[in-house]
């Protein structure tokens, strides 16, 4: 969108769509640029530790299209490949008929942080969980925080009907339970909804919640939140997945793994471990880290051996 005269607008969970002359919708696959399938089938369709660690890949189709390289090789030729192949004056597409460009609009203001006190932002959430649903979702997995922040931090979480709700008082654990609930609140709206369609609900347990970041950074959850994780646990999720391996040193890690495991395994529900993918410098590094997360998941498993006296459900 150059200006308020565009075409169409990708803000707001408008996501882009593209449909035929009849109204039929068309399928795309998103390209990021050029890559080798010599360079994806060395770091990914080879890699051991990845076919171990990652479900897909333990999927029937999956793994017999990966045991046939000439196969894997002409199916990624095919549809994914815009290297080798590409010139800018060939068309290229799944069909091999055309080619379609599409391109985000521009922003229409700066994303901040929803707060979910108003019943109009709640509604704006499961409207997207929604949407999400009406296209054959499996589940819906809730990820607390985003990659943008009110430019007044410190202050969000103050909102005029947090006022009104606290009677006026601005102390943190008065204000904190307020937004606390609101949050749960929602989850709960979120569940009737995505049960009534009989889907799973995961929600994330992020470092976060009971730690700061070792790092010395902002934390990407809202600021002025009680996080009230074992009430998530033990009365909405159906299942958890941890995230924010990379923010705490090791010794640190380990506390929030207990605590959270602890309640999860509790209630027999899975805990999921979201491995660390960020600034990894190579290959090497990356699988050496995936070894040490894997070794952690193990002396977590033993350590809730030892005091409930059967293993927890953790997978990786």
């Amino acid at each position: 969108m150059a200006d308020s005269r565009g075409d169409f607008s990708n803000e707001i969970g408008q996501i882009i769509e593209i449909v035929g002359p009849e109204d039929e919708k068309i399928p795309f696959i998103s390209s990021k640029g050029p890559i080798s399938y010599e360079t994806i089938n060395s770091q990914i369709f080879q890699d051991e530790l990845r076919k171990q660690s990652i479900r897909y890949f333990q999927h029937p189709q999956v793994k017999k299209e990966l045991s046939d390289s000439e196969k894997l090789k002409a199916h990624y030729t095919d549809f994914y490949n815009f290297d080798e192949y590409y010139k800018l004056t060939t068309r290229k597409t799944l069909d091999n008929d055309g080619f379609i460009a599409v391109a985000c609009g521009k922003l229409e203001y700066m994303f901040g942080d929803m707060h979910p006190i108003y019943p109009e932002v709640r509604k704006h959430w499961l409207d997207i969980t929604k949407f999400c649903l009406d296209r054959g979702v499996d589940g819906i997995n809730f990820r607390m925080g985003n990659h943008t922040r009110s430019p007044e931090y410190w202050e969000y979480g103050f909102n005029e009907p947090v006022l009104q709700a606290s009677g006026g008082r601005t102390d943190y654990p008065t204000i904190s339970k307020i937004n606390g609930d609101a949050y749960t609140l929602f989850l709960r709206e979120a569940k009737q909804l995505i049960k009534s369609r009989g889907k799973g609900l995961t929600l994330h347990l992020h470092a976060g919640m009971l730690m700061p970041d070792d790092r010395g950074r902002l934390s990407p959850l809202p600021p002025n939140f009680e996080w009230q994780w074992e009430t998530w646990v033990r009365e909405i999720a159906d299942d958890l997945e941890f995230r924010g391996i990379y923010k705490l040193r090791p010794w640190n890690l380990e506390r929030v793994l207990d605590t959270f495991s602890a309640v999860t395994r509790e209630m027999n529900k899975p805990l999921y471990l979201q491995s660390d993918f960020h600034s990894l410098p190579n290959d090497e590094v990356r699988l050496f880290r995936k070894r040490q997360e894997i070794e952690l998941l193990k002396i977590i498993r033993d350590w809730m051996a030892l005091f409930y006296m059967k293993l927890p459900i953790l997978h990786s």
